[in-house]
């Protein structure tokens, strides 16, 4: 039952993972002033280790928030344009 439990964690983490680094976009410069966009610090963290250093990772929520109470604000939706 536990390593059932912890196979589908692995999975669930892999698929957010790759959810998240494929909407990177392949082949885009640094230099042009791209970000990646994250939903949470820890898919943030996450991302961050696997972009350039130079790639901006802008995270959605602040530390600390509940993801079920999360509302995207205006600016934050302007700023993701």
């Amino acid at each position: 039952m536990r390593i059932v439990l912890i196979n589908k964690i692995r999975v669930a983490l892999l698929l957010a993972i790759g959810v998240t680094v494929s909407g990177c976009g392949a082949g885009v410069d640094a230099g042009e002033g791209r970000a990646v966009v994250s939903s949470t610090t820890i898919l943030g963290d996450v991302v961050s280790r696997l972009v350039d250093p130079a790639t901006g990772v802008d995270v959605l929520m602040p530390p600390g928030a509940d993801p079920h109470d999360f509302r995207l604000s205006a600016q934050a939706a302007a700023s993701m344009r």
